[in-house]
């Protein structure tokens, strides 16, 4: 059975979507929110159109249009889209106590992107548990750990003939926190974000293999490199991570703890975004409830107020800083050395979140550097925003990134 077979056999499912072949889609189609699953099993996109067409019935016939748009494409994969012209043109809402057109097409958004996250799960095959006998050194947690996270020791194997990285949890972990953040990196595969690979259980302990990133943490990158290593450099890593920051945001999921430590780079030089052990899925009640990195953390964050995916915008804007300033965010607001910045930053962390909330606090940007990269201190300065609806989306990021690598490009030329 393929997609346009399901779709044939069940009336309830042709009720609610629009039905367009991959084929015949024009510039014509502009789209309000998207949702793309590639290279999945007909059983999972069955499951996922059923539960759709029945969630959502009486909102859809409250707006007197199906706003789903339905993309066959010849692989076993599945789009689900938001018409925007049908949505402009014709969905008004039925009385003043109705959601605003944008709320209504949110909630769609985040609730067929959940259905797919617990139906995707529930299949077995998402995850391969692979057994230890197949690594190099079955007895994974032996010798030094290759890196020290929060929470978990970092080790390195060869699984099949290609290294890789093994996380394990140091104290026996909460499974349904764990089975959460392994699902939601799985969602979010791509170059630019860590690959899981799989897990591998062994004596009560669960190690995540991931693919190996050698040249390790962008702040250890930039650290080993600082005297090679330009702006344009820095530039191209935090272009890459953009990347990383745009996927996860496209399948509704807000990482909450972008830093330079959760950007991994690769032998190629490729960012790699990773670490989702606090991330949530976008909803319009979700809280971070108290866990974040202090300095690089949204004042909503640090507030426990709901956030969303321009959390990480702020977030990426002081990993921006740090990146390009070669210091950590606020330093020089308190005016003191970086070990006694680390003090006050674990020991006085309350007085800090009030400064940063009550007397809006950022980051100062050194005359020098404002003066050689005007453009770069903008992108910045866009990302710190204390209303957080002002902040710029991570595509928006992306493409002035990418600006500014022209800029750059055209300044040598010019200098040479």
């Amino acid at each position: 059975m393929n997609i346009n077979e399901i779709i044939e056999s069940n009336e309830a499912i042709k009720a609610q979507f629009i039905i367009i072949d991959s084929d015949s889609i024009t510039a014509n189609h502009t789209f309000y929110y998207s949702l793309v699953w590639e290279d999945i099993s007909i059983d999972i996109i069955e499951e996922v159109l059923k539960s759709i067409s029945g969630l959502y019935e009486n909102g859809i016939e409250f707006y007197n249009l199906p706003v789903y748009t339905i993309i066959l494409n010849k692989t076993p994969s599945l789009r689900i889209l938001y018409d925007r012209r049908y949505i402009d043109k014709v969905a008004k809402p039925r009385d003043e106590n109705s959601l605003s057109l944008s709320d209504y097409v949110q909630n769609m958004w985040e609730s067929v992107n959940e259905i797919f996250f617990n139906t995707w799960f529930d299949h077995s095959s998402f995850l391969e548990v692979i057994p230890k006998e197949e690594l190099n050194n079955p007895d994974f947690m032996s010798g030094d750990p290759i890196a020290i996270g929060g929470d978990s020791l970092i080790y390195k194997n060869i699984l099949f003939g290609q290294e890789v990285a093994i996380k394990v949890p140091k104290n026996t972990p909460n499974l349904e926190t764990l089975w959460k953040e392994l699902k939601m990196a799985m969602l979010s595969h791509h170059k630019n974000v860590l690959d899981i690979l799989g897990v591998v259980i062994s004596d009560n302990k669960i190690g995540i293999i991931s693919e190996y990133c050698e040249r390790g943490t962008l702040k250890q990158y930039l650290l080993e490199h600082s005297i090679e290593i330009t702006e344009k450099d820095k530039l191209n890593l935090l272009i890459g991570a953009s990347y990383g920051l745009m996927w996860i945001h496209l399948r509704g999921i807000c990482h909450l703890d972008i830093k330079p430590q959760n950007i991994l780079i690769d032998k190629f030089n490729t960012p790699k975004i990773c670490d989702f052990n606090i991330s949530e899925f976008q909803s319009s009640k979700t809280t971070t409830k108290g866990k974040c990195t202090l300095i690089y953390a949204s004042p909503e964050q640090l507030q426990a107020k709901i956030i969303d995916k321009s959390s990480d915008i702020w977030s990426f804007g002081m990993t921006m800083f740090e990146i390009f300033l070669n210091e950590k965010p606020f330093e020089r607001n308190i005016q003191i050395t970086n070990q006694q910045g680390l003090e006050y930053f674990n020991e006085r962390h309350q007085e800090f979140m009030s400064n940063l909330a009550f007397k809006r606090w950022k980051p100062l940007i050194i005359a020098e550097f404002e003066r050689k990269f005007p453009f770069i201190c903008s992108i910045i300065r866009e990302t710190w925003s204390f209303d957080k609806s002002l902040r710029p989306s991570s595509k928006k990021i992306n493409s002035e990134l990418r600006e500014c690598e022209l800029i750059m490009g055209s300044s040598e030329n010019i200098n040479s």
